[in-house]
């Protein structure tokens, strides 16, 4: 396991992989978007397109097959995704109520709260996608013990989780203010780059992305 990380060459090799799977990965962040409108299955779909992603470099299945198994594991995860769910749904909603009552009352106290939860946001996503990575790792984990996992893949690269944090941010940004690029690239990415952060940070067969790079050269 190493704490050597260049987040540098880690986003490059998650924008080429995304670049070359870009039909598999703008499916399966639509079907991520229609999955999560009925809000209670926000969880389940990030553990499925986990899931389906870490398969994309193992082969070259059809847009149908991927479809196909990221639903399958969409119902398969829906009682192990309720504790994501709530975590992202719970952080923003408390955050957006501090920012009506700073807008409405001009409430110090509120806006700090507001801007707290601006970062417990980008916090909680991180938490999720990281998450969602050990427990498809790790098969034969609950979510339990990969939340318990969880300190430890941060403490071992303190300084890339800030920094990864801190993309998060201008990755929400940048999507947020092109509506398009969120809805067809924005989640499938973030769980291309986790990914690919989470396989160096373990020595976890750090090359099955540069394999399939490899494959379409």
């Amino acid at each position: 396991m190493t704490t050597h990380i260049r987040l540098g060459p880690a986003l490059s090799l998650a924008i080429k992989f995304t670049y070359y799977k870009i039909t598999s990965v703008v499916v399966l962040s639509v079907a991520f978007w229609a999955v999560s409108l009925a809000v209670v299955t926000v969880g389940p779909a990030i553990l499925a397109l986990s899931e389906t992603i870490r398969t994309l470099p193992s082969g070259n299945p059809s847009e149908r097959e991927v479809l196909r198994t990221f639903l399958r594991s969409v119902r398969k995860n829906r009682r192990r995704g309720l504790p994501i769910t709530a975590l992202v749904v719970f952080v923003p909603l408390v955050t957006g109520a501090y920012l009506a009552l700073a807008l409405e009352g001009g409430s110090v106290p509120a806006l700090l709260g507001a801007a707290v939860g601006v970062y417990l946001c980008l916090c909680s996503l991180f938490v999720s996608l990281r998450v969602a990575t050990i427990t498809v790792d790790h098969r034969s984990w609950g979510l339990r013990r990969s939340v318990g996992y969880l300190p430890e893949t941060v403490g071992r690269a303190f300084d890339v989780a800030v920094l990864y944090t801190c993309l998060l941010a201008l990755s929400v940004a940048v999507a947020v203010s092109f509506p398009p690029i969120l809805v067809l690239l924005a989640p499938g990415f973030l769980v291309v780059f986790e990914g690919v952060l989470y396989d160096e940070l373990e020595a976890n067969d750090p090359s099955r992305y540069k394999t399939s790079l490899a494959r379409r050269t």
